[in-house]
């Protein structure tokens, strides 16, 4: 039986850390059949998504989308209040998503994700359905339908989160490789 070595790249904004735990935990589930590379918008570049077999992005939801540097400055400012007990995530981002989507090319098969408040998705929107338009639009094919992970009121990832990231991760390694097995 041939061996298949395929390869993932999970990119990823984070501002307060919890986007980061995710996209940490989803290659934790890729790695378990693929080779995976994870970093954030500003240590990958976006030409390394074309040198993949699967390119996996996702970020927070700001505001029903993907964040904008107003959004981002907004962030910032939260962090100031003493209230929120929020602290920014090291090496916070000059660049989002967004804007690393915007340079991407050759995408090859894909999957989205974001983090966003544990309400119903009509109030709270969806950054990974952006994400995944955008991929598309840019040549990609999307292996899987989007996927949120919550966050509680206090930006603290909800329980049991960081488990079903790893099966999510885990789930789209499969799929990856039953496909790469049957072409």
């Amino acid at each position: 039986m041939e061996t298949i070595t395929l390869t993932a790249l999970v990119v990823y904004e984070s501002m307060f850390g919890g986007t980061e735990r995710i996209a940490r935990a989803i290659a934790n589930g890729l790695e378990q059949a693929l080779t995976v590379r994870v970093g954030s918008v500003e240590q990958i570049t976006p030409s390394d998504a074309a040198t993949v077999d699967l390119l996996v992005v996702g970020g927070p939801t700001h505001a029903h989308a993907m964040s904008l540097p107003a959004s981002r400055a907004e962030a910032i400012e939260w962090t100031h209040d003493p209230a929120r007990h929020l602290q920014l995530a090291p090496g916070m981002h000059s660049i989002g998503v967004r804007e690393w989507l915007q340079n991407v090319a050759d995408v090859p098969r894909f999957a989205a994700f974001d983090t966003r408040a544990s309400i119903p998705r009509i109030f709270s929107g969806a950054a990974s359905h952006g994400i995944a338009r955008e991929l598309s639009r840019r040549g990609g094919t999307q292996v899987v339908e989007p996927e949120s992970f919550l966050v509680d009121p206090s930006n603290a990832l909800a329980d049991g989160e960081v488990r079903r990231a790893i099966a999510w991760g885990d789930a789209l390694a499969s799929d990856v490789l039953d496909t790469a097995r049957t072409r």
